[in-house]
């Protein structure tokens, strides 16, 4: 799901990344695909973190929010994603947990009993 939100984010909103605008930003010497908006890697981080925060994992949703942190600081950081990148990466991350844990309910009716 979070990968989907990434295609359509990227099909709507398409953004070079900062090394490709900007030639002062020093990146990484490695093949990246040329959009930028969302930051994928932050969205799956942010994601995982949220699904175990919501799931009653307390202590290591913690754990998992910093590690997200250092993740989307490490793409900004390598110079292949804007700040603006990495908070969508995050917001759109946490709102598919969160979306994916309010309706697991929901679908949980349709599957069939044990």
């Amino acid at each position: 799901v979070l990968l989907a939100v990434k295609a359509a984010a990227v099909w709507l909103l398409f953004r070079e990344r900062p090394f490709a605008i900007d030639p002062t930003v020093l990146s990484l010497d490695i093949s990246v695909d040329p959009g930028s908006f969302p930051s994928a890697h932050t969205m799956l981080a942010f994601g995982i973190a949220a699904s175990m925060l919501l799931a009653g994992y307390r202590q290591l949703g913690r754990w998992l929010i910093i590690v997200a942190l250092l993740v989307a600081f490490g793409r900004v950081a390598a110079g292949v994603h804007f700040v603006s990148d990495v908070l969508a990466g995050a917001v759109f991350g946490i709102a598919v947990a969160w979306i994916l844990h309010h309706e697991s309910g929901t679908l949980k009716r349709y599957l069939p009993k044990e």
